[in-house]
């Protein structure tokens, strides 16, 4: 490989990994995406990202506990269309039960949705429009920004030993019916200010059956975030 190659490689190795895991894509790559396709602060951020969201949810768990405590004890009552008290706890500690349940069938799986990692990204990330330059200086400064425009829903399975195996499919959103490419042209102007948009409108239109296995694997957390 000549010195201009290399040098091509290396400015194209330190793009972001959500542009690069779609120009991949769009060029036909197939293969697993995996750890080796993200930086430190990437995976580090995910770890941090996948603890916070279970500390979430062992306090929404505990809080559905102490309210089926509540409700075993005191009873819940709702007003009848004859305005009466009619008592409704079975319905309501069977309500709560499933829920509980769910948690406990789930326990060493935590999934992450876009909200969860939206209420990490920087104040700056994606203030507004989301113009091509905003997008282009979040991709390369907000981890949460990256993770989210390639990750997005994901989920972490607990190996027992403290590492996470990170599970997700790189795909588009399905559509109830295939935009044409007239559809797309005259959708341009508006998808130009918006560049995350604009290329999954391009994907769903020129290759809306393509899907990538994720299959990201996290150390335990133990030595992963000695560095700030």
């Amino acid at each position: 490989m000549d010195f201009e190659a290399k040098r091509i490689r290396k400015l194209y190795n330190n793009l972001p990994v959500n542009m690069r895991t779609f120009i991949e894509t769009v060029a036909g790559a197939g293969r697993t995406i995996t750890e080796k396709d993200f930086t430190p602060e990437d995976l580090t951020y995910m770890r941090r990202l996948v603890d916070e969201t279970k500390r979430k949810n062992n306090e929404y768990e505990n809080y559905l506990i102490e309210h089926r405590d509540l409700v075993s004890e005191m009873g819940v009552y709702e007003l009848d269309a004859n305005k009466n008290l009619v008592d409704v706890t079975s319905r309501e500690l069977e309500l709560l039960d499933r829920k509980i349940e769910s948690y406990e069938n789930t326990r060493n799986r935590t999934s992450v949705q876009y909200d969860d990692i939206a209420k990490t990204q920087q104040p700056t990330t994606e203030g507004g429009l989301e113009s091509i330059t905003q997008a282009v200086s979040d991709s390369f400064n907000d981890p949460a920004y990256r993770i989210k425009t390639t990750l997005g829903r994901f989920t972490a399975e607990d190996q027992g030993d403290g590492s996470l195996i990170i599970k997700d499919t790189y795909d588009w959103n399905e559509l109830d019916e295939k935009p044409t490419f007239k559809e797309f042209l005259e959708a341009v102007p508006q998808l130009a200010n918006n560049p995350r948009m604009a290329g999954n409108a391009f994907m769903r239109l020129m290759k809306p059956d393509t899907k990538r296995e994720v299959r990201i694997q996290l150390p335990p957390k133990q030595g992963m975030f000695t560095q700030q």
